[in-house]
């Protein structure tokens, strides 16, 4: 489930959606952009009472459709940072990226100068475009309102809809290894293809829920049942070592620094996975493999241009040249947009075609031109013809 659906119980829907309204139109007073969402069917769940015994229990989805920063003011709630073990996991308002520092907060309210374990801060930005991290009691005196439950409606309804879930059901929360959860996700992969839960409608089931029914699936669901049986029949040793190996590029300088990376290092850190954060992990494996597939493109294109030879001599006019186009990249310049294709032959040697008209070439199909050979150069150390003048023929 990502960050912007929660889960409540079919008994106490009425309650919530009613306590949603409420919150939704203090925040409106506020200044908050109208806050929508959407209701989605009961399905069940299995859940714990407090004697330790297993119940079935219908539950639904509702998910938030405007995401806009909950304002008071001028000043900006921005993100809400929940403080682990092993840093802090970032849920930042969409379009907004915090600065490296707040994924290593150690629970310091900037406003009262007090640092101490807290589960949450709030990053409000401030009239003056400062990010601070406030703790949830220094709201009220820092932005001279009251605390988010009047106006950060969405984080309020989030926590308290998981506090009716613990009251009236009696949850636990179910950790899934994150080695095993990635393997499965690799196989669930393998079966059906990726599949985001921001992917259109239309789309296919979202992986990460393919990928629950491994962990847990309702007797009733015969999808969810049919699912489990592909997914344990299908799953191999090299899943799990796939697995090992998203874990092992998710820790390493490799994978980069961004916000979404440092987020899945914290998720995957402890080796194992809440429910509430199986969809953001499960899209790891999807992102290392999107990176073997960059390298594999690199790697060929060094292989393939290895060879590379300049042809013909400066100002000779080349006929019937039969190239696949590698790449196109526009540039904005005095005279106006000027289009570089970077182009091979099937020999191996690599042209460069600086066109101010577009070709409209598409990466990857194969073409046949005129040009005239308007120098000889090098790029990356691989030898490159430049081409001037040149007419796409056709498309082979």
């Amino acid at each position: 489930m990502d960050d912007n659906t929660i889960t409540i119980l079919e008994a106490r829907r009425e309650e919530a959606l009613e306590a949603l309204r409420k919150l939704a139109k203090k925040a409106e007073r506020y200044g908050t952009p109208r806050i929508t969402w959407t209701l989605a069917p009961a399905r069940e769940e299995v859940r714990q009472d407090s004697e330790g015994r297993k119940v079935r229990v219908l539950v639904r989805d509702i998910t938030f459709n405007t995401l806009e920063a909950p304002k008071v003011g001028d000043f900006a709630f921005i993100a809400k940072l929940e403080l682990t073990p092993n840093g802090a996991i970032i849920d930042s308002i969409p379009g907004e990226v915090l600065p490296e520092h707040f994924r290593h907060s150690t629970g310091e309210c900037e406003h009262c100068q007090r640092t101490r374990s807290r589960a949450h801060l709030f990053v409000v930005r401030s009239p003056e475009g400062r990010l601070v991290q406030v703790g949830r009691s220094c709201l009220r005196d820092y932005m001279g309102t009251d605390t988010p439950a009047s106006v950060a409606a969405r984080f309020r309804f989030l926590r308290e809809a998981s506090q009716w879930g613990e009251e009236f059901g009696g949850s636990v929360t179910i950790e899934d290894s994150a080695r095993e959860l990635l393997a499965v996700t690799a196989t669930a992969i393998r079966l059906w293809g990726w599949v985001p839960k921001s992917a259109p409608e239309g789309s296919g089931q979202p992986t990460a829920y393919k990928v629950a029914s491994w962990f847990w699936v309702s007797p009733s669901d015969k999808a969810g049942q049919a699912d489990r049986d592909a997914l344990r029949a299908a799953i191999t040793e090299a899943d799990h070592e796939l697995a090992q190996a998203v874990l092992d590029w998710v820790a390493s300088e490799e994978a980069g620094d961004s916000e979404y990376i440092h987020n899945l290092r914290t998720i995957l850190a402890p080796g194992v996975v809440t429910a509430q954060r199986r969809g953001y992990a499960c899209s790891a494996v999807a992102a290392y493999q999107r990176h073997l597939g960059k390298l594999e493109v690199k790697r060929r294109e060094r292989e393939a241009s290895a060879s590379s030879r300049h042809i013909g001599k400066v100002g000779e006019r080349l006929k019937d040249l039969q190239v696949t186009c590698l790449g196109n990249r526009s540039i904005q310049g005095s005279y106006g947009l000027t289009i570089i294709y970077k182009l091979r032959d099937d020999r191996g040697n690599v042209f460069s075609w600086f066109s101010s008209g577009g070709a409209d070439m598409d990466v990857g199909r194969t073409y046949r031109l005129d040009a005239t050979v308007k120098g000889h150069g090098e790029y990356n150390g691989v030898a490159e013809t430049q081409l001037t003048r040149a007419k796409v023929k056709e498309a082979v």
